[in-house]
């Protein structure tokens, strides 16, 4: 990686030279997003606000907007930049609805499977900050009734 080098050139730490490829990397998807090229979920999209480096690619991607780098509209990425700031932590890691506790509780095994079944349930919670830990169970346990028939 390019980035890499740089990073290493530059002596910067592990943590700033994460900061440097995610921000590189966030400066390639967050464009494209507001550009409807390759839009992201909202769940998508909170992931990726999770990544080091966000704050520099914001500030980047408005000087690209300003400077004439780009052309998506300064008014459609101030409204963008002014959204993804506006995300709190608890919006971008929420507290989770349902644990793997509640997984085993339900009488499944633990395994790989909870991963996937709590990344959807997370996904959904992203999607729909309104989803309490009743519906996420319901779903859950739809799911599982679904499975065994």
């Amino acid at each position: 990686h390019a980035d890499e080098r740089l990073a290493r050139y530059l002596k910067l730490s592990n943590e700033q030279m994460q900061e440097l490829v995610y921000m590189n990397s966030l400066l390639l998807t967050l464009p494209r997003h507001l550009a409807g090229v390759d839009e992201l979920s909202k769940a998508g999209l909170k992931r990726t606000c999770r990544q080091p480096g966000l704050a520099l690619a914001l500030e980047i991607m408005t000087q690209n907007e300003v400077m004439g780098k780009t052309s998506l509209g300064l008014e459609a990425v101030m409204g963008f930049v002014r959204k993804l700031r506006a995300y709190t932590p608890s919006d971008l890691r929420p507290t989770p609805l349902v644990t793997g506790l509640d997984l085993i509780d339900l009488g499944l095994t633990p395994g790989p499977i909870f991963t996937s079944i709590l990344f959807d349930l997370e996904t959904r919670q992203l999607e729909d900050s309104t989803l309490s830990r009743a519906d996420a169970l319901r779903l859950l346990k739809d799911h599982i009734a679904a499975a065994t028939l």
